[in-house]
């Protein structure tokens, strides 16, 4: 239970860290974000970003489609 707490906090002060760090140029604001957004989720980042990635192909592919056709 605390392990889980202290994923949520940590996942949560990074993505804050991410959202300053977008305006401020010393910081890579969307790493932190990404990287907040990794701890928080239960799945595997790997395994969740590859359906996000494949997701948007999917979109790409049927645009592309609509264009052609």
């Amino acid at each position: 239970m605390i392990k889980h707490i202290f994923r949520i906090s940590f996942g949560v002060v990074l993505i804050l860290l991410g959202v300053v760090g977008i305006f401020l140029p010393i910081m890579p604001g969307l790493l932190l974000i990404l990287l907040g957004s990794a701890v928080i989720v239960e799945k595997n980042p790997k395994v969740l970003f590859g359906e996000i990635a494949e997701k948007v192909k999917r979109k790409m592919r049927t645009k592309q489609n609509e264009k052609a056709g």
